[in-house]
């Protein structure tokens, strides 16, 4: 791809995945390959600024000394791992800093600043974060005077380097003119520099696109070893280096080119946030319209718009949230006055609860509070009876089993813990147990009470397993069991904040029991449930597709970054 056409193309790719990013990565890449901007033959090559520097370098050296010196040996002319823009040579750290013996340093080890010595006020302490944030202002450790020039060595100077090099590392910051007295500590390497060989703007391009992309640093990144970057490894390391005048002309085009970065950044920002806020609202007035009528307009307009709502894996996870709220609420399907009433339903629970309990098939409860219509947060049809969970469903505690009650060999039946052993459609066993406590059958609704997963949610699709104390199970009575399944995903923000606040989150079995809930005729909760499957494989469909755009896109962009590199 001609680069002239990449540019004139910028802004397309700011909507393939990950698109800004990628351009910020395709912009310094040429940067540090001489293809950002164009060769000039008035320059002066790289390598005749380098031979004569190095010749000054030893003069200078020498008079300070007193006696002769003799450099570090160059890069041989012959070195090319690759082609390089015409005046560029390859170059080594010692031949581009300034001819004093601390000009590459890392930080003092061991005990040579311990606590006791920091200081309320005196000279700073420049830390790794210093580096990571770009920010020297941070930090409040200060030695005194006194270990200050013990430590002298280590000072950071104004036009200083300062980079990240354990841990963290790779990161790096520039002294300002006006900054703090201080040293580094061990966490940071400091570079001074000679810049009329190379500018500090065009070094903290090149080290973190070139150098810490090589073979030798590339491996390090993400690592939590200490000492991890050593001095001898960076002055052992070749990189590209352009002639003066280019590298203020290639930073200047870097700046020029994320300075539109940032603008396509906050451009998709805002069109993201606009998004969002349009969604929100089309659904929050679906969730409160008044009537039947003002809900089918606003249904209609969702479909009229559906293409420019959900074009964001984002929003058709807020499609799916709006489908549970209209199941709870009634608003999904139209009722039927034929359907039994739920009065009728409710009186057949009880009837069946009575029995169930005689028969010591389940425990009796304590009496649950009567319900009070307002304890709803919206308004359901007049056919439903507003009743509290408690009343329409046998709930079964987890127990812990000891690890001499539970195995890995499949010895028993199976023994869940949390949602880590949820599939998407069934729980997983990874755990087994012979011990018959806290018995959970098929069909059953599995509902997570301790951890951060409070709320999450699943059916049984075994024949039996055993459930530890994070889960609780929920037996429909009588009530169509998914229709209990959706009130019960519907809620899942509601078992979360009721879960807010403690140490160990948690619910505790009346938040479950206490839990009101609209109950429909027995007939529409199968519809309900009938609708709302359809409307989630649309869902699904749609969340494929999205993905599968993406996946396409990204192969596109890489494509193009290939292209471009290659040029």
């Amino acid at each position: 791809m001609n680069l002239e056409i990449f540019f004139d193309n910028f802004e397309l790719l700011n909507d393939m995945p990950n698109g800004v990013q990628k351009l910020r990565e395709i912009i310094l890449q040429l940067a540090v390959q001489g293809k950002l901007v164009p060769q000039d033959i008035s320059d002066e090559p790289a390598l005749v600024l380098l031979k004569r520097v190095r010749v000054e370098n030893v003069r200078i050296i020498e008079e300070n000394n007193g006696k002769k010196y003799k450099l570090p040996k160059p890069v041989e002319e012959s070195y090319a791992p690759y082609e390089l823009a015409d005046g560029w040579c390859w170059a080594l750290l010692p031949e581009v800093v300034i001819p004093e013996k601390n000009a590459i340093k890392r930080g003092p080890f061991g005990s040579t600043i311990r606590k006791d010595f920091f200081v309320p006020e005196g000279y700073k302490v420049y830390e790794q974060k210093n580096a990571i944030h770009n920010d020297l202002k941070l930090g409040n450790y200060y030695i005194n005077e006194k270990k200050f020039n013990e430590l002298r060595d280590f000072e950071v100077k104004p036009n200083d380097i300062i980079i990240s090099c354990s841990g963290t590392i790779g990161k790096l910051a520039i002294a300002p003119k006006n900054i703090k007295k201080g040293i580094i500590n061990q966490a940071l390497l400091k570079l001074s520099l000679n810049n009329r060989v190379i500018t500090n703007e065009y070094f903290s391009i090149l080290f973190p696109t070139f150098l810490m992309n090589t073979t030798t640093l590339s491996e390090l990144k993400g690592t939590a070893i200490k000492n991890i970057v050593s001095v001898k490894t960076l002055k052992e390391l070749p990189f590209p280096l352009p002639p003066y005048n280019e590298q203020k002309r290639i930073v200047s085009k870097v700046d020029q080119l994320m300075a539109l970065c940032d603008q396509l950044e906050a451009c998709q920002q805002k069109k993201y946030e606009q998004r969002i806020l349009l969604n929100n609202a089309t659904l929050d007035k679906l969730l409160t319209a008044p009537t039947p009528e003002e809900f089918a307009q606003h249904w209609q307009r969702i479909c009229d718009n559906f293409d420019l709502l959900y074009d964001a894996p984002e929003t058709v996870g807020q499609l799916r949230q709006a489908i549970l709220q209209l199941a709870v609420q009634g608003k999904l399907v139209p009722q039927d006055p034929g359907d039994e009433p739920a009065a009728v339903l409710l009186e057949k629970i009880k009837v069946e609860k009575e029995r169930l309990i005689k028969e010591n098939r389940i425990k009796s409860i304590k009496p649950i509070p009567k319900i009070e219509p307002e304890e709803l947060n919206f308004k359901v049809p007049d056919c439903y009876e507003i009743i509290r969970l408690g009343e329409c469903i046998d709930l079964i505690s987890g127990q812990h089993l000891r690890k001499n009650e539970q195995n890995d060999q499949g010895e028993g039946i199976p023994y869940l813990t949390g949602p880590a052993d949820f599939g998407k459609v069934n729980p997983i066993a990874k755990r087994w147990t012979s011990h018959q406590k806290a018995i959970s059958e098929k069909n059953d609704i599995l509902i997570t009470v301790k951890g951060a997963g409070v709320g999450k949610t699943n059916i049984l699709g075994l024949e039996k397993a055993a459930i530890g104390r994070q889960l609780m199970a929920i037996r429909p009575i009588v009530v169509y069991q998914k229709y209990v399944y959706l009130m019960i995903l519907a809620s899942y923000d509601n078992f979360q904040s009721l879960s807010d606040g403690s140490t160990v989150p948690g619910i505790e079995r009346k938040d479950i029991l206490h839990f009101p809930l609209g109950l429909p005729p027995f007939e529409e909760q199968k519809r309900i449930v009938t609708k709302a499957d359809q409307l989630m494989a649309l869902c699904d469909e749609l969340e494929a597709g999205l993905a599968q755009a993406q996946t396409e896109g990204g192969k596109l962009m890489e494509a193009v970054v290939h292209h471009v590199l290659a040029a």
